[in-house]
């Protein structure tokens, strides 16, 4: 997920709980009064993409998927462009709802939720770092892409062993 696309509202109206994969993405209806996307899904960094989020999504759903379940199938109606009831809960209305109040300052959404805590690393670092591993994993003299992998897999013995 780059900026917001159909796709999200698509895996909210299939009943999946949304696995947010870009850590400056501005969420459609953020702000919105009962539109709280730390309830029902996930944010996770780019930069920790791999075997730790599928990991920490499994232990995820065993201890929180019920929880997160329910607050999305609460919520689902604000993202159906085409409702049963013109009327009340649709991706209009809640359109409509944005558009009609500024985000309050209270009402911004952390930089990760329903994930191990990770500092938000500016576009700048994120360039930076994609260009060092870039760089490392080309170099076909040597085999830091392997080394890259293993310190991320030993990494996640900082989660509590829920990575690992």
């Amino acid at each position: 997920l780059g900026y917001w696309t159909h796709r999200l509202f698509e895996v909210i109206r299939a009943g999946c709980i949304p696995v947010i994969l870009s850590d400056h993405v501005v969420l459609p209806f953020q702000g919105v009064a009962g539109i709280d996307w730390t309830h029902f899904s996930v944010k996770w960094p780019e930069e920790q993409i791999g075997i730790e989020l599928y990991r920490w999504l499994l232990h995820l759903d065993r201890h929180r998927g019920q929880q997160l379940k329910a607050a999305l199938d609460k919520v689902a109606c604000w993202f159906d462009y085409h409702p049963d009831e013109p009327e009340g809960c649709s991706a209009m209305h809640a359109t409509l709802l944005a558009l009609a109040s500024p985000m309050p300052v209270e009402r911004r959404l952390p930089d990760f939720w329903n994930s191990p805590n990770f500092r938000l690393r500016t576009p700048e670092e994120q360039f930076e770092l994609w260009q060092r591993e870039r760089e490392l994993s080309t170099n076909s003299t040597e085999t830091p892409a392997m080394e890259l992998c293993q310190e991320r897999l030993e990494g996640g013995a900082a989660f509590g062993g829920v990575l690992v």
